[in-house]
């Protein structure tokens, strides 16, 4: 090996040896979580990253909505799972019809109300 290589050789080793350090800091061997490398989530951290009720995620679980891990009483959901669920769920589609639940804005019209002392 020419000895104008080496510096070069010596800089590839160093990269490698970086790379490994980093993989052996942030992964822990033996603490492997099933379906990937992020930890599951229990019900009150899966709703406060939906900004829900707990009560109504924990609905979800129940019904099957969204999908989740049981152990006995402990529920936990995947951020994964989490992630499509939101996906699917994802409101896709502007309806350019008026609201039926506000008839009095149509066209960007407000209706005025009567003040107090309009009413007297």
């Amino acid at each position: 090996m020419p000895a104008e290589d080496v510096p070069e050789l010596l800089g590839a080793l160093r990269r490698i040896e970086a790379q490994l350090w980093r993989r052996m800091l942030t992964e822990r061997t033996g603490e492997r979580r099933p379906g990937g490398d992020e930890p599951l989530l229990t019900v009150p951290e899966a709703a406060k990253l939906l900004a829900y009720p707990d009560s109504y995620v924990r609905e979800l679980t129940r019904k099957g909505e969204l999908p989740c891990v049981r152990n006995g009483k402990y529920v936990r959901v995947a951020p994964a799972d989490l992630r499509a669920w939101i996906e699917r769920h994802r409101d896709r589609e502007v309806d350019p019809a008026p609201s039926l639940l506000y008839p009095g804005r149509r066209g960007g019209q407000r209706v005025r109300r009567a003040t107090a002392s309009e009413v007297h």
